[in-house]
């Protein structure tokens, strides 16, 4: 009798260990399933994305005469142009220079793109921009050091 009670065991053990084992490979394969699923629904998005940048750029000229769409159309230059500054000065902290026809970014020692190959703006062209924006109404005295200019000295 104890045999049996043995044997049963092991029975009894068998199978909740491929039970387990089935609903682990089931738990895997359904993990494997949903990444799939997420990897697809993202592919999706991206496509939905770009139809709707090139729908939006091909309807600009359709609706530019449309108050409603107009105003969506300067909302979304205005945070180009934000996203533009944003990775100009997060290249200018990485010491890259940021390609002005493709967006790739370059060593500051690249004279031309290594993506496109367009010519880099220099670095003395840039530094010399943000000087200028700089010190458009600054307080740091800049103006000060130049000469007065002939409206300056009659006053």
């Amino acid at each position: 009798m104890m045999n049996l009670n043995i044997d049963e065991i092991l029975d009894k053990a068998k199978e909740m260990v491929d039970v387990a084992a089935k609903k682990t490979n089931d738990a895997v394969e359904v993990s494997k399933l949903k990444f799939d699923l997420s990897k697809c629904q993202s592919e999706l998005r991206e496509i939905y994305q770009e139809l709707g940048k090139k729908v939006s750029l091909k309807s600009r000229k359709i609706l530019e005469d449309d108050v409603e769409y107009c105003s969506l159309f300067e909302e979304i230059d205005e945070i180009l142009e934000r996203i533009d500054a944003l990775n100009v000065t997060i290249a200018d902290r990485q010491n890259l220079l940021i390609c002005q026809r493709c967006g790739a970014k370059n060593r500051v020692d690249h004279l031309f793109c290594s993506q496109c190959g367009s010519p880099l703006k220099v670095r003395a062209e840039r530094e010399e921009e943000k000087q200028e924006e700089a010190c458009d109404g600054c307080s740091c005295g800049c103006s000060e050091n130049e000469e007065p200019n002939d409206e300056s000295k009659d006053q």
